[in-house]
């Protein structure tokens, strides 16, 4: 209380201007004002890099509302937090569903970069180069899912996702992350977060990197598929053979 009363700045408290108030959307969040050590640390790290903010790089894509229970309609796979891995490119998504109208532009594209902005809000995600072409059996996102389509030539989607998924990226991501019963992050937010805009060797670097580990992820996949058939005709009343 006495840090209201006095009304002096210090690391836990700080006075803010009603315009910068206003210019922030009326966000009264503690985190968007005073930083923490960590984020302290990060804003003087950042400093010394050559960043820029996310929105002058990206096309914000946002989910469709579309049609539940129908019985026809265009068959699509939705993306959500459960397709994204911690390594490698979005697999296959698992969740089916209908589409009542197709909306070419909210289809997902090879090198989209998936955002989670509602519940696991933060998990980060990238479009592989096979991805099926917008229509039947293409992928759309789901309702917590966000994509940052890059639209620039200085930003490379490989650095892009490595860097929002890195511990800088990720505190950044938590850092606007609002809403104590479904974390939400506010896409006016997102627009203004610094990123980091790489050189072209590291760049290069980066994608190598990233093929590396889709790579093995392939590779533990194969793996995996090898050690449950080891066992898959033991004591199944399918397959009887011993």
């Amino acid at each position: 209380m006495s840090l209201v009363l006095e009304n002096n700045e210090s690391k836990y408290s700080k006075n803010i201007p009603n315009t910068r108030i206003e210019s922030s959307g009326y966000n009264l969040s503690p985190g968007k004002y005073v930083l923490d050590s960590d984020m302290q640390s990060i804003h003087k790290f950042l400093k010394n890099e050559n960043t820029s903010t996310l929105g002058q790089h990206i096309k914000i894509i946002s989910p469709r509302v579309h049609r539940k229970g129908v019985d026809s309609g265009l068959d699509v796979l939705e993306i959500g937090a459960v397709d994204i891995p911690d390594r490698g490119y979005i697999d296959q998504p698992v969740k089916s569903t209908l589409l009542d109208k197709e909306i070419p532009n909210n289809f997902a594209k090879h090198n989209d970069i998936v955002v989670i902005a509602k519940g696991s809000t933060g998990k980060v995600g990238i479009v592989p180069s096979n991805v099926p072409a917008p229509g039947k059996d293409g992928w759309i996102l789901g309702q917590s899912a966000i994509i940052l389509r890059v639209i620039s030539d200085e930003i490379d989607p490989n650095s892009l996702l490595v860097y929002l998924r890195s511990e800088i990226g990720q505190s950044l991501l938590k850092s606007i992350t609002s809403g104590s019963t479904i974390p939400f992050i506010k896409l006016s937010d997102l627009k203004e977060l610094r990123i980091i805009v790489p050189d072209v060797k590291t760049n290069e670097k980066i994608s190598k990197k990233l093929k590396k580990e889709e790579d093995i992820s392939q590779q533990i996949k194969e793996l995996q598929g090898q050690q449950l058939a080891l066992t898959d005709n033991i004591w199944n009343i399918q397959k009887r053979s011993v």
